[in-house]
């Protein structure tokens, strides 16, 4: 719950509190926020016994030869990551180049495309279905690059916008998928570990998509959607491994 509603609020609570505070008030509150975070994260551990460091757990896990299947797992979240967020940034840019939008209104459409997607998740687990959406998980990834094909004709803003709450359906499908980082088989007495291990690689692919994003974005629109189409492909085929 608190992994979705932070990738469904955040944008958009930025976008708008950073019209009315700016970034910088808005990069100190966050960067307070997360030092108060890590110190009461510090104290509570340290009277607790060293353990590895993540990196090093990383590590094991991508060179343990009988953890074949654990090692597509992380790979899938990771490059779950990319995707998500790599979307997020091509409708930011899709909205401000093709309409002109300001950033109020960008973090508004950002929460239409949030919010369906967020629901849907929250119902998939509520009704225990978490473990049977892999069985519409192409289709719910192929909803979504199917709208960002549509999103390249010429559309009515409020049509484009409409398309972004249907999109966010598809796009949510994948959300709960998450949760197969917690049916990892734990290598240790603590199943926190493999969680943590995938929320690592998880926000990695969260960092990263951006990055490798904006290349094509330089190019234009249709690379940059070539490329998402090219990771849902990543993850069908991840997803049957």
């Amino acid at each position: 719950f608190a992994l979705a509603a932070g990738m469904t609020f955040a944008p958009s609570l930025g976008g708008w509190l950073n019209v009315s505070i700016g970034w910088r008030c808005l990069y100190t509150l966050t960067g307070m926020t997360a030092a108060m975070l890590f110190f009461i994260y510090f104290l509570q551990e340290a009277g607790n016994r060293p353990q590895p460091t993540t990196l090093a757990i990383i590590k094991a896990a991508v060179r343990s030869k009988t953890d074949r299947k654990n090692r597509y797992i992380y790979s899938f979240v990771y490059v779950t990551g990319v995707f998500h967020s790599g979307v997020f940034v091509w409708i930011i840019y899709y909205f401000t180049t093709q309409y002109g939008l300001d950033e109020f209104h960008i973090a508004t459409d950002l929460f239409i495309f949030g919010l369906p997607g967020f629901v849907v998740s929250l119902l998939l687990y509520h009704y225990h279905l978490d473990k049977k959406v892999i069985n519409i998980l192409y289709l719910a990834l192929g909803l979504t690059a199917a709208g960002l094909l549509v999103l390249m004709g010429n559309l009515p803003l409020w049509l484009a916008e409409c398309l972004l709450g249907i999109m966010s359906l598809g796009f949510g499908c994948s959300q709960p998928l998450f949760i197969g980082i917690l049916k990892l088989p734990a290598q240790s007495n603590s199943i926190l570990r493999p969680a943590a291990i995938g929320s690592g690689l998880l926000f990695a692919g969260y960092g990263s998509g951006p990055l490798l994003m904006i290349p094509f974005l330089s190019v234009d629109l249709a690379p940059a959607m070539y490329w998402l189409i090219g990771l849902v492909l990543a993850l069908a085929y991840l997803s049957g491994h």
